[in-house]
């Protein structure tokens, strides 16, 4: 039994439908990519001035508009604890917002001890003023000290939410399941000539299934794990783990 002209007619709609989705998934990636990029790497909003970084951050104010710049907010130390660690020291500050009526806690590691009167902890402990810096929704930064000249001590944070790259990074992995599946379908009704007659249609079906499954998964990575390893790794681990029982 050949080919006939109703598979190359399908075979040709399946193709026009993963060039649409594999097309829309690439542009797709690159945003999740470079939102993920930006948001752990905050260093990017440091001044440049002539090729050269000057040390300044580009903080929200007259010259500087949401959401291209930090965010600083003066808060209140009320309680400050530590434990050590092998090869850092972990502190928690407690914090009294400047509205006075939100409390947060804040975790962070230090390599210089607390007993350092110069570090942000030993700062916080003698109720000199802390400012934090919100960067794409977290605290990036903490100061503590005066607000200008050396009389202050800072440390980074590594928090990442997370959620600029989750949803284009989700959608990327539904269009791939969604796109790869017809371009295995295309290529099946294409090749099979007379060695595999369908009498039912689970020869392209369950592998289109089976990735558009893998695209689920892949998605929800996305919402678990914001990283753009994990969301490729799984989509391929459900991938291979689903096509060989559809194959079979």
């Amino acid at each position: 039994m050949r080919t006939g002209i109703g598979d190359f007619v399908r075979a040709g709609v399946c193709l026009l439908l993963s060039l649409m989705f594999l097309g829309a998934a690439w542009p797709l990636w690159q945003t999740a990519q470079q939102a993920r990029q930006d948001d752990v790497d905050f260093s990017k909003v440091a001044i440049v001035e002539n090729g050269h970084r000057t040390g300044r951050l580009k903080v929200c104010g007259d010259r500087y508009r949401k959401p291209y710049c930090m965010q600083r907010e003066r808060v209140t130390v009320w309680d400050s604890t530590y434990t050590i660690k092998r090869s850092s020291t972990k502190y928690r500050l407690e914090l009294t917002r400047a509205d006075h009526r939100r409390t947060m806690e804040l975790a962070y590691s230090d390599i210089r001890s607390h007993d350092e009167r110069d570090s942000v902890y030993g700062r916080a402990q003698a109720g000199e003023p802390v400012t934090l810096f919100w960067w794409r929704g977290s605290v990036r930064m903490i100061q503590a000290g005066k607000d200008s000249g050396d009389h202050r001590s800072v440390v980074n944070t590594s928090h990442y939410p997370g959620r600029l790259f989750t949803a284009p990074a989700a959608l990327t992995s539904v269009l791939w399941g969604l796109g790869l599946g017809p371009l295995w379908a295309a290529t099946w009704l294409l090749l099979r000539g007379r060695r595999n007659p369908l009498t039912m249609a689970w020869q392209w079906l369950a592998p289109v299934l089976a990735l558009a499954t893998a695209g689920g998964v892949g998605a929800l990575t996305a919402l678990i794990e914001p990283r753009p390893r994990a969301v490729v790794l799984s989509f391929s681990v459900t991938a291979v783990a689903l096509l060989g029982p559809a194959l079979l």
